[in-house]
């Protein structure tokens, strides 16, 4: 039975035993996303003025994007990329943002 759960969710239990980090993972993957879609403003607006200044200069800092641009065609939605990543550490430390965004 858990041999069988571990295969259909590809996860690799043997190289992360942080049973709490991959349980916190599923409850982010398998809880409907209706429930996270106003989370982010939520938060966002309960941070101080000296937090969201903070914020808003890293985000300008890290995207210096001025001009619109064309994704490839080749490009995974978010949906396509969950369904079809295997589940290790990496995968759920991204996730915990993806959850954040449309999956379309």
């Amino acid at each position: 039975m858990i041999d069988r759960l571990k295969k259909k969710l590809r996860i690799d239990f043997s190289k992360n035993t942080k049973l709490s980090f991959y349980l916190n993972g599923l409850r982010i993957l398998f809880i409907p996303k209706f429930l996270y879609k106003n989370d982010f403003q939520k938060k966002y607006n309960n941070l101080s003025e000296n937090d969201k200044l903070y914020i808003d200069n890293r985000v300008n800092y890290y995207n210096k994007i001025e001009n619109s641009f064309q994704l490839d065609d080749s490009t995974k939605t978010i949906k396509e990329f969950i369904n079809t990543e295997k589940k290790k550490t990496y995968f759920f430390d991204l996730l915990e943002y993806l959850k954040y965004f449309n999956y379309n």
